[in-house]
């Protein structure tokens, strides 16, 4: 029974003790062990081979963890089992125990004679069978055994099968695992098995959000996590919510199918605790007013980082109420009285004043709560602003200038849940002729709970997308540049390239992974290689002088093998920085010089050349006197300052 290696897998009469049981979940973890070695130690050259071998590691180590869960179970000995066969190892019938046994082993081999034990590598190659597991380990995966020829049931006596007949059990194995065989995971054609990701269905679903910016795939790919520049509108939308989940369930199911080694639950953790200690304090980025505004907090009023609803002026040409139908109620996320609100606002709005002076802040300016340490500091704010704050907030806007600084102090670095439920309007609608009364924002303040859930969870989505995109991040830029490389060629050049990749692949899947000496060229004398990977003849080497190198001080002593490669970084980028460094000119004169003293010696001697060689109006420009001697500037001028002309 110890050389059946599968034997759990068999027959229920092999392990019907716990002592054996145990022993072949150890042998299961212990086999699972080495071949995860194995895989690591593997030297794989295609992108889809080194997937393939991480998904198998990462479903051995669910079968491991499955017979770590069992054999814990095991030895916890609940039902005593185990501590019985312990003492019944012992004692005066250990003997007639121990043959007892033998027989039930013997008896099950002459049942099955022709069954087989596969070893672990071919269980690895066929993932996709689905057989119902018997033994100690439910649920691992399982080949199944091939049961005598004849037909089950096989009687005691019965003669063993011939050597073809195992063969032919062993060809029917073969072709069902063939016929089930299934990749480990799959990739679309824009992913390259995991090299980069596939976001065009997603660009179209954020395009067609409303009141986001249209952006094309590219720029998509490098701004898909900068949320900034969304719009609120767009934000509080459901398309907008349905989008960041379906973002946020693509990029974690691609990075687990690029690597399922790496567990995202942690980070993703970290991430929604960071956020939840944000959102709190009103740190969270773009949500700042936690979703009261319809405009992401431009008429906030700053409760604690806690912001207002959209404010509207509602009247008919101007006219109303001094207290109560002067301003429209402020409207929170659901209410509907904000859009006519602004409808008034746009009726009864003033003609903006040409550049007036400096004066003090409207009426229905926000309070920013944080710049006060007091009630009493936020009394200087005045009534009017006071009472526009608490409507916004939809709390009660009456009372005395001090109760109305105690009332909207109270509510600074509180969550909206933990406010006063007596400070809160009633929800008693006063109607005006400009549209709803100041009774309307208490609604919107009682809408507001729905509000902030929604953008709660949206803040949320984005906060978990911002982070898997970072782990992301070089996976991006890969795609990126994929996408700007394809979008350059032609089509004939990527069906070329394709074809090229194609047989890459069929090339390397016919070479021998195992033999690491055919892979390692030979090449003692350091060659460079050539186009097929090998090195190329040393004929070749020296007669391109490539056993020459020669140094370049000017590009940081730089080496260059060969005079070829010398001869062509005089025009590359890395001599001509060294050159205006040394502020020099890169010009043919300065060809083949490689020192830093000879470059800075010979422009010094070009430069005084060229000042020798450049004109000089005292002596070059000629003047002529009255009797026609011609003369130059210096004597001229002479002449005419002695009176001699």
């Amino acid at each position: 029974a110890h050389t059946h290696t599968h034997a759990q897998h068999t027959h229920a009469t092999m392990v019907d003790t716990v002592l054996e049981q145990q022993r072949l979940l150890h042998e299961e973890m212990d086999r699972l062990s080495r071949v995860m070695v194995d895989e690591f130690l593997s030297d794989r050259k295609l992108q889809k081979d080194k997937v393939e071998s991480l998904h198998r590691v990462h479903r051995m180590l669910g079968r491991s963890g499955a017979c770590a869960t069992e054999l814990l179970e095991l030895y916890a000995d609940s039902d005593g089992r185990r501590a019985k066969e312990l003492a019944g190892m012992g004692g005066a019938a250990e003997f007639s125990d121990f043959y007892g046994r033998l027989k039930q082993i013997r008896d099950y081999h002459r049942r099955n004679p022709g069954e087989l034990a596969e070893p672990m590598k071919v269980e690895n190659s066929v993932p996709q069978i689905k057989v119902p597991s018997v033994g100690p380990a439910p649920g691992l995966l399982a080949i199944p055994a091939l049961p005598a020829l004849g037909g089950g049931g096989a009687v005691p006596g019965k003669a063993e099968p011939s050597p073809e007949q195992i063969a032919a059990q062993r060809a029917a194995l073969a072709t069902t695992a063939a016929a089930q065989l299934r990749p480990l995971v799959s990739f679309s054609g824009e992913e390259g098995h995991g090299r980069f990701m596939d976001l065009h269905d997603l660009h179209e679903q954020f395009l067609n959000v409303k009141h986001v910016p249209h952006i094309d795939y590219v720029d998509y790919l490098l701004s898909f996590d900068d949320f900034a520049r969304v719009p609120r509108p767009a934000k509080n939308t459901n398309s907008y919510r349905r989008y960041l989940q379906a973002l946020l369930d693509y990029l974690t199911d691609f990075r687990f199918r690029s690597d399922p080694l790496f567990e995202l639950s942690g980070p993703l953790t970290e991430a929604e605790l960071r956020f939840e200690e944000d959102w709190d304090q009103g740190k969270c980025p773009g949500w700042a007013d936690k979703g009261l505004t319809r405009d992401g907090g431009a008429s906030a009023a700053g409760a604690g980082g806690a912001g207002a609803g959209a404010t509207g002026r509602a009247g008919e040409g101007g006219a109303g109420d001094a207290t109560t139908e002067q301003n429209g109620a402020a409207a929170g996320a659901g209410a509907g009285a904000g859009d006519a609100g602004e409808e008034g606002a746009a009726a009864a709005a003033p003609a903006p004043a040409p550049a007036p002076a400096p004066a003090p802040p409207p009426p229905d300016a926000p309070v920013d709560l944080a710049d006060f340490d007091s009630a009493v500091a936020l009394q200087s704010v005045g009534l009017d602003r006071l009472k526009h704050a608490l409507t916004r907030l939809g709390l009660k806007c009456g009372g005395s200038l001090d109760q109305r600084a105690e009332r909207l102090f109270a509510t600074k670095d509180k969550p909206r849940e933990q406010w006063d439920k007596s400070a809160f309007a009633s929800s008693k609608k006063k109607r005006g002729r400009g549209g709803a009364g100041a009774a309307s924002a208490a609604g919107g303040g009682a809408g507001g709970g729905g509000a902030i859930s929604q953008a709660r969870s949206t803040a949320l989505l984005e906060a978990k997308v911002a982070c898997v995109a970072a782990i992301l991040d070089d996976v991006r830029h890969a795609t990126r540049e994929n996408v700007q490389r394809k979008q350059a060629r032609t089509a004939q050049e990527l069906e070329d390239e394709e074809d090229a990749e194609l047989a890459a692949e069929l090339s390397d899947g016919d070479l021998d992974m195992d033999d690491d000496d055919d892979l390692v060229p030979y090449n003692p004398k350091n060659l460079p290689l050539g186009w097929d990977g090998k090195p190329i003849p040393y004929w070749l080497y020296k007669l391109h002088g490539l056993n020459q190198t020669f140094m370049c001080e000017i590009c940081g002593d730089q080496p260059y093998r060969g005079p070829k490669a010398f001869q062509r970084h005089f025009s590359e980028w890395r001599h001509a920085h060294g050159m205006r460094c040394l502020g020099i000119p890169n010009t043919a004169h300065f060809l083949n010089v490689t020192k830093i003293n000879d470059a800075l010696v010979l422009w010094e001697k070009i430069r005084s050349q060229k000042e020798t060689e450049r004109f000089t109006a005292d002596a070059e420009e000629e003047f002529e006197d009255s009797q026609g001697n011609v003369v130059n500037r210096k004597t001229y001028e002479d002449l005419l300052r002695q009176g001699l002309l």
